[in-house]
């Protein structure tokens, strides 16, 4: 277990990274314009998707005619629609606005307040399944948290409670508590498409917790005994609860995958994965492109470093954005693969001056967070 004192260190730590947000927009507007820090700090929080996070919070899923009300794109012509979006994270805010009486902004910055303090406490649990020990634990918790582009965290994004959720099931998995790990599934599979899709890499590493898979040897007489098929079934809430959403799309849509259609309107489409790298000349897709390739190189290198469920985890993280044909968001998207991060961690912890690389990747976040200030696509 992580002692008290490095957990009260990781919240003050989210805690503070959100100071540092508010003060270097305080320093890049000029200052406050007549409103108070807390109206500053929310107004900079609504930036690029958090609109269609409040419409459906606190106005539910548009009515659909056709097809082409979900979203589509062509040339210069497109049509974006809320359908694009998981309901789990604006479900939990419109409870907390029924529940407190409070406006969109109020309950989403609570919850960006709570969930962003899970992660960082979850992460270190986690660093202590693998690095045994708490000192690095830390280390690899603060890296995560601090890392540039890690402000999504704090943002009135999926990506902290998607992050919690899906640290909290494998914790529940190593821990063997299947009962915890039903109840974080359901969510779990609720938060954005690819909560589904980690089901994955999360058996797998149930049957390594098991001693069942070693590698690419699985123990197929232990896979299939009656135990393991009693533990599997854990796992079928997951489907069950993404098939429930496909079907209430279904019935207000009259499309089972609507959420997939409507990921047009954002001129994404299936393809080769790589033939996403360097598609548009704008400097965001240059940029995405760049640190793509690097983000693959880096998963390449860790690759023996990491055991199967990690590295298949990592992979779909990466792989899937990618078959969408967009590199539109993978800074964000590779936030939340904490298995690179481990990686990283375990080589930068050895270095002299550790936590002084720790304090120039705040820096560098802080750079980041800019481009969410001005609302460029980088950060998108």
């Amino acid at each position: 277990m992580m002692p008290r004192r490095s957990l009260l260190v990781l919240i003050a730590a989210t805690l503070l990274v959100k100071v540092g947000y508010l003060l270097i927009s305080l320093v890049l507007s000029g200052g406050l314009n007549e409103q108070s820090l807390l109206q500053h700090y929310l107004n900079d929080m609504y930036q690029n998707d958090v609109g269609w996070y409040k419409t459906i919070a606190t106005e539910g899923y548009p009515e659909v005619h056709s097809r082409r009300d979900l979203g589509y794109s062509k040339d210069d012509e497109f049509h974006q629609s809320a359908w694009a979006f998981f309901p789990m994270y604006p479900m939990l805010n419109r409870a907390t606005m029924w529940l407190t009486g409070w406006g969109y902004m109020y309950s989403a910055l609570l919850w960006s307040i709570l969930l962003s303090a899970s992660t960082a406490v979850l992460l270190a649990h986690l660093g202590m399944t693998w690095f045994n020990n708490d000192r690095k634990a830390l280390y690899f918790a603060l890296l995560v948290m601090l890392f540039p582009f890690a402000y999504y965290y704090s943002m009135f994004y999926t990506e902290a409670l998607f992050m919690s959720l899906l640290l909290g099931a494998f914790l529940a998995v190593h821990h063997k508590r299947y009962v915890m790990l039903v109840a974080l599934l359901i969510p779990l599979a609720l938060v954005r498409p690819n909560g589904i899709v980690v089901l994955i890499p999360l058996y797998l590493y149930h049957l390594e917790v098991r001693g069942w898979l070693k590698g690419f040897n699985p123990q197929w007489k232990a896979i299939f005994s009656r135990p393991n098929i009693l533990y599997s079934s854990a796992f079928l809430t997951a489907p069950l609860a993404f098939l429930a959403y496909c079907y209430y799309q279904w019935l207000e849509t009259g499309y089972f995958f609507a959420f997939s259609i409507a990921q047009q309107g954002w001129y994404r489409e299936f393809m080769f994965p790589l033939l996403a790298l360097f598609r548009q000349g704008d400097a965001a897709t240059q940029f995405n492109s760049v640190f793509t390739i690097a983000l693959i190189l880096f998963a390449t290198w860790s690759w023996k470093k990491l055991p199967l469920s990690y590295n298949v985890l990592v992979w779909i993280g990466i792989l899937l954005p990618l078959s969408s044909g967009s590199v539109t968001s993978m800074t964000r998207f590779a936030t939340t693969l904490f298995p690179l991060f481990l990686v990283l961690s375990a080589a930068m912890e050895q270095v002299r001056f550790r936590y002084l690389l720790l304090m120039l990747a705040f820096a560098l976040q802080l750079w980041s967070y800019t481009a969410w200030l001005h609302g460029h696509p980088i950060s998108y």
